[in-house]
Order: structure tokens, then sequence, then C-alpha cells
């Protein structure tokens, strides 16, 4: 019987420590819980004014989403949206401009160079585009010309059985798609 593992269905989603709480849920509510204990402990009587609004503030950054994002996101987010302007304004600087004692001579457009091709290499090419690229050698030129040859006295031989003979041309084209 084959080995069967489980697969993670929400691999994205948290583990829980205690209850339903995450590892971060928990340390939040520690932090906020012990500050404000230690505040009750200094200072009974501040308490109210600084104790329960560590406590709310707590409880909200531990617990609400806003759109699905954490409450600190949206806290920073909402900072930043009123402590920085809305509007983009782009400020040109003007730059010192600076003369030259020499100035360069403006370019002029280069024509560009003809290249000098010689007849073998024409011949080459030539060649190259003849066989479309398949003959590159000339001993592979000379064997291809004994195979045309055969092909040339075999479609000879059937023409004139047929009583019409081929010309040269109509051979090559035939022989093009071979």
């Amino acid at each position: 019987m084959p080995n069967q593992y489980k697969v993670p269905q929400d691999v994205e989603a948290e583990d829980t420590v205690v209850g339903s709480l995450t590892l971060k849920q928990l340390l939040k509510l520690f932090t906020g819980g012990s500050l404000a204990y230690l505040i009750f402990l200094s200072w009974p009587q501040l308490f109210i004014f600084l104790g329960l609004p560590i406590i709310i503030f707590t409880f909200l950054v531990t617990f609400v989403k806003i759109n699905e994002q954490p409450f600190e996101k949206f806290l920073f987010s909402a900072i930043s949206f009123y402590l920085f302007p809305q509007k983009r304004v782009w400020k040109k600087i003007p730059q010192e401009i600076k003369s030259q004692e020499n100035p360069t001579p403006q370019k002029t457009e280069e024509k560009p160079l003809k290249k000098k091709v010689s007849k073998s290499e024409l011949e080459k090419l030539a060649y190259i585009l003849d066989t479309r690229g398949y003959l590159e050698k000339e001993e592979k030129k000379e064997d291809n010309l004994e195979i045309l040859k055969e092909r040339l006295i075999e479609k000879r031989s059937h023409t004139e059985e047929d009583n019409h003979p081929l010309s040269i041309e109509e051979i090559f084209k035939n022989n093009e798609g071979k």
C-alpha cells in the first residue's frame, strides 16, 4: 500500500498557540496588558487616563482588521495621509549654463561606408542562395553534381519512353522538391 501524505489546505494561516490566538496576538496582548498593569501599580489615579487608552489600543491592534489589513498598517497609512501633502507639484530648478571656451564642433551626418565585395565572395553567396544554404563546401558540390547527372540520365530514359523529352530546366525544377 503506497504511503499517503496529508497536503496542507491553508498554508498562509498562522498557527494558533492558545485557543484561537496566534503567537503575534498573544505577544501584543501581553505587552499591552503588562504596560497597563505597570501604570495601574505606579499611578492608580491616572489609570483611567493612561491605562484604559492603552488597553483599547492593544485590543484594536490585536483583533481589528480594516479592509482585510491589520490595524497597525491602516493606522500608519492614515497618519502618513494626514502628515504628507496629497498634491504633488513639480518645481523646475534652473541650472547654471556653463559656457565653454572651445565649443565642440557639431557632428555632421556620417555616410555609411560601402563595403567592397570581391567577385569570389559574391560567387560564394550566390552559390549558397542557389542551393538554399544546404551546400556550403566544394566537396558536397561535386557529390551533388554526380547525383544530379544520375537523375538527369534517369529522367531522360523515362521521357524517351514517354516520347516527349524534358529540358534541363524542367528536370531541375522537378528535383528541387527532392
